[in-house]
């Protein structure tokens, strides 16, 4: 399985990216897109315009749209699920959209149902937003506190 985080940064990718960006989402089985990350590259205009835009005849079969401090929405096989964003003090952002790929990448693999891994890709991104860096402190008991 291939998943692909768009992660459009704007300062390194330029618009001169956008098409390769699209092709490279295309050939994963997973695609990961924030929905403002979307609008810039290919001035999509709505959540089902990106899944139609990403798709197409070839494209992945899973697509996971980041919506922010609204939350995401996971589509597959015409089907939709969302999940709420945790209600957090926002610390700082980044590593957000990474631990949520993580989370939702963790449970997809285990076999969980799709709003089981929007849940806890949603739970990791609220703790990494709580926290100054993206890396949380070790857990008491874990091999680093030992």
């Amino acid at each position: 399985m291939r998943s692909f985080d768009v992660n459009y940064r704007p300062a390194l990718h330029g618009a001169d990216n956008a098409d390769l960006l699209l092709d490279l989402a295309r050939r994963a089985d997973v695609v990961f897109c924030g929905l403002d990350e979307a609008q810039s590259l290919w001035r999509v205009e709505s959540l089902p315009h990106l899944v139609e835009l990403l798709t197409g005849p070839d494209g992945p079969g899973l697509v996971v749209v980041k919506q922010g401090a609204r939350g995401a929405t996971a589509v597959r096989d015409g089907r939709t699920w969302f999940e709420p964003a945790p209600r957090v003090e926002v610390v700082e952002p980044v590593g957000a959209g990474d631990a949520f790929a993580a989370g939702f990448l963790d449970r997809l693999l285990d076999g969980a149902p799709l709003p089981d891994c929007l849940a806890e890709g949603a739970r990791l991104a609220g703790v990494v937003l709580g926290l100054p860096g993206d890396i949380p402190p070790p857990q008491e008991g874990s091999p680093a506190t030992r």
